[in-house]
C-alpha cells in the first residue's frame, strides 16, 4: 500500500479528480521522489481507494489492501516504522515547507523550518566593520565578495579552525550580515536524535534551496563534537556521509542560494579517520584563527572600550530623568541641577582617559608573564571575547566602586577616588579573568599544534588570518 505524507490542507481534497490533479502535479515538480512509472501506479492506487487520516484502528485493517493513504504524520506515528508494510512518498507542496494556512495567516517561516528540521534561522544586523583585529581575514573576506559582485566567482564553503575562543562563530555571524544573507545555524545533535535523521537533513537542504528568493549562510559549528568519527555509531557514519554529498552538491552548484561556514576546535580525528573531509575542492578555503597579535588585541581592546564607553554615557543619560532606573540619584548629582545630559557624554571617558588600552594591555602582559603557549610571543594571552569579558569587568567593577564611595560621600568621585590605585584595580580584574592558556593549558596547547601538523602532512595547508 502506499502511504503519502502530506502537511497542506490542498491534499486532502476530497474531489478524487482534483486531488489526483494535485498529487500527480507536486510528484511531477519533485523528480527526486519518484519516476513517471511510479506517479502512475500512486494515481492508479487512487482510482482503488484513499484513506485520509485514519486512525491506528482503521490502519490496522486496511494493511495488504490496495489503495492510497494520505496522512498528516508517517507510518512509524502508527508503529509501522521499521516493518517496510507502506512504500512512504512525502509530498511537497508549491511552496514547501510552509502551507497554505501558514501563509495566509502570516507564521514565521523561520519558525516553521527551525520546528521541522531543528535549526535556528536568524538576521543579524552584524557586518565586518564589527570585526576587528583580525585585517588578514578582512582582505580576503572582501576580495571574495567583490569576486562575487562582479559574477567572477561566488562564495561556496569555508572551514574555519582555530582554538577555542577565537571569534569562529562571531565571524559567521558577522559575514552573514555583511553579504545580508540568512544565517541558518545546524543543530546536527537534534538531527542525529531524529528517527530519520538522513532524510530530515535532506529535507533541510531542499527547503532551503526551494527559497530562491533568499540567500542563506549555513553555519556548522564545532562539527567534530557532533560526529563519531571512529565509524562505531552507524546512524553518525550515515548522517556524516549525506552530509559530505550535499555539501558537495553545494559546492558544484554555481546558481545555489547557500554557502557554507564549518567551524573546528579539535582537527585530530577528522585528518586521521575522515582526512577527505578537508581535501581540496570541498572549501574555498580552510583557514586557522591563532590568538591576536598584540598590535591587533589592542585594537579589539579600544572596540570594546569604545562601546563600553558609548553604554556608559546611555545608562547615566536614560536614568537623570527616571527616578526608576537603578543610578537615578547618582546620574543626578553627577549631571548637576537641571539634569545636564552633557556631562554625562563625558561619562566615559571619565573611566577610560585613566584606563588607556597601553596601560591595560601592559598590565595584562605582566600578569601573565611565562604563562603564554605560543613560543613566538608575539601573540597576546586573551582571545577577543576574552578581551571583551575584561572590559566589562571593568565597567562592572568601576560601578560597584563609583556606588560604595557615593553612598559613603553622597557625592560622584573623581577617577581617583573611586579607583585610587590602578595596578591592583587591574589586578583584581585580571584575576577575575583567567585565560584559558592558563585554566585549560595542555587542551590549548594540541589546539594550536594541529595546524602545523596538518601543514606538514603534505595536504593544503591552513592559512592563518590573524
Amino acid at each position: 500500500m502506499i502511504w503519502l505524507m502530506a502537511s497542506d490542507s490542498i491534499y486532502f481534497d476530497r474531489d478524487k479528480d482534483i486531488l489526483k490533479k494535485k498529487i500527480e502535479n507536486a510528484l511531477t515538480r519533485d523528480h527526486s521522489v519518484c519516476d513517471k512509472s511510479k506517479i502512475d501506479l500512486v494515481l492508479d492506487e487512487m482510482d482503488e481507494k484513499i484513506y485520509f487520516n485514519p486512525s491506528k484502528r482503521k490502519v490496522r485493517k486496511i494493511i495488504g489492501k490496495r489503495g492510497v493513504v494520505i496522512s498528516s504524520f508517517p507510518p512509524s506515528h502508527y508503529g509501522y516504522d521499521d516493518y517496510g508494510v507502506f512504500s512512504t512518498i512525502e509530498i511537497k507542496g508549491d511552496n514547501f515547507p510552509f502551507t497554505v494556512e501558514q501563509e495566509a495567516i502570516g507564521v514565521s517561516k523561520s519558525l516553521v523550518m527551525e520546528n521541522i528540521v531543528g535549526m535556528q534561522i536568524m538576521q543579524t544586523d552584524k557586518t565586518l566593520k564589527d570585526l576587528v583585529g583580525v585585517e588578514r581575514l578582512h582582505e580576503y573576506l572582501r576580495h571574495k565578495i567583490l569576486m562575487e559582485k562582479l559574477g567572477i566567482s561566488r562564495f561556496r564553503g569555508m572551514f574555519f579552525f582555530g582554538v577555542a575562543g577565537s571569534g569562529k562563530s562571531y565571524t559567521a555571524e558577522c559575514l552573514a550580515g555583511e553579504l545580508d544573507r540568512y544565517l541558518v545555524v545546524l543543530d546536527l545533535p537534534y538531527i542525529m536524535s531524529l528517527p530519520s535523521p538522513t532524510r530530515r537533513l535532506d529535507m533541510m537542504f531542499d527547503m532551503l534551496l526551494r527559497q530562491k528568493n533568499n540567500k542563506y549562510l549555513l553555519f556548522i559549528d564545532e562539527i567534530e563534537k557532533m560526529f563519531d568519527f571512529g565509524g562505531v555509531n552507524l546512524a553518525a557514519t550515515q548522517v556524516f556521509g549525506k552530509l559530505l554529498t550535499r555539501l558537495n552538491d553545494l559546492y558544484n552548484d554555481p546558481k545555489s542560494n547557500i554557502m557554507f561556514f564549518v567551524t573546528a576546535n579539535n582537527i585530530t580525528k577528522i585528518i586521521e579517520q575522515n582526512p577527505e573531509f578537508l581535501r581540496k575542492g570541498r572549501f574555498d578555503k580552510l583557514l586557522f584563527i591563532n590568538y591576536p597579535t598584540l598590535d591587533n588585541a589592542e585594537k579589539i581592546l579600544d572596540f570594546y572600550k569604545e562601546r563600553a564607553r558609548v553604554n556608559l554615557q546611555r545608562v547615566f543619560c536614560e536614568s537623570i530623568g527616571d527616578s526608576s532606573k537603578a543610578f537615578y540619584r547618582m546620574a543626578q548629582t553627577f549631571s548637576g541641577e537641571g539634569g545636564d545630559v552633557s556631562r554625562c557624554e563625558y561619562l566615559g571617558e571619565h573611566l577610560f582617559i585613566s584606563l588607556r588600552s597601553s596601560i591595560i594591555m601592559r598590565h595584562i602582559e605582566e600578569k601573565f608573564r611565562g604563562e603564554k603557549i605560543n613560543p613566538a610571543q608575539r601573540y597576546f594571552i586573551y582571545t577577543p571575547p576574552e578581551i571583551n569579558a575584561f572590559v566589562e569587568t571593568i565597567v562592572e567593577n568601576y560601578f560597584v566602586a563609583a556606588v560604595d564611595f557615593f553612598e559613603a560621600n553622597d557625592r560622584f568621585g573623581k577617577i581617583g577616588d573611586i579607583i585610587p590605585n590602578v595596578e591592583k584595580f587591574l589586578d583584581e580584574v585580571a584575576s577575575e579573568i583567567v585565560p584559558l592558556q592558563v585554566s585549560a593549558r595542555e587542551g590549548i596547547a594540541r589546539q594550536m599544534a594541529q595546524a602545523m601538523d596538518f601543514s606538514k602532512s603534505g595536504s593544503t595547508p591552513f592559512q592563518e588570518i590573524n
